[in-house]
């Protein structure tokens, strides 16, 4: 498809989307119905089109989509440590609780469950200068950023916290596979 080629008039919610995505925020099928429906029905177009305007639209098929930013600002890079960091404790917190890492998009995450997971890593997010009342007004963050939606008293989490999850996930399994080729190394002396 040659961008030269299309109408821009048959996009109607360009410039929405553009301005959401540029921000930094993910969209999803689940918080975004009207702009996922325009760019799930026209991907392709879009993948050409922004990327003629030097930006990657990644569209994951779990029903969300980002612009892959390789040139982090400062201000971007502090936010992205420190929701990483976040999801972080949030899913070890869950995990340990019983919950299904699967799941996450049922999970009700409130002040109280948020005042809860702090302590369990409060060295390793005080080392990030994030405090606990910090700690508990991330979730504005990660919601204007497309990962969360608050709901009555609750937070929910949205699909494109699996990016977050998908992360963990593997760094868990790298470590799995390193920690059995030293064994394997061990038994070998």
């Amino acid at each position: 498809m040659d961008v030269n080629n299309i109408n821009l008039t048959e996009l109607p919610q360009l410039s929405v989307l553009f301005r959401s995505l540029t921000s930094g925020k993910h969209l999803s099928r689940s918080s975004d119905p009207i702009l996922w429906y325009e760019l799930e029905k026209n991907t392709d177009v879009y993948i050409v089109l922004f990327k003629a305007l030097n930006y990657k639209l990644e569209v994951d098929a779990r029903g969300f989509a980002w612009f892959v930013n390789d040139e982090l600002t400062a201000t971007m890079n502090t936010q992205s440590r420190k929701l990483a960091l976040f999801f972080l404790v949030l899913f070890d917190y869950q995990a340990d609780t019983g919950q299904s890492l699967g799941s996450f998009l049922d999970w009700k995450i409130n002040s109280t469950l948020l005042e809860n997971a702090y302590p369990r890593h409060k060295e390793l997010l005080s080392a990030e200068q994030i405090e606990q009342e910090d700690f508990i007004k991330l979730p504005e963050i990660a919601a204007r950023n497309g990962f969360m939606v608050e709901e009555f008293n609750y937070w929910k989490l949205l699909p494109p916290a699996y990016r977050y999850l998908d992360h963990f996930e593997s760094i868990v399994d790298n470590t799995k596979d390193k920690l059995s080729e030293i064994m394997e190394d061990l038994e070998q002396c």
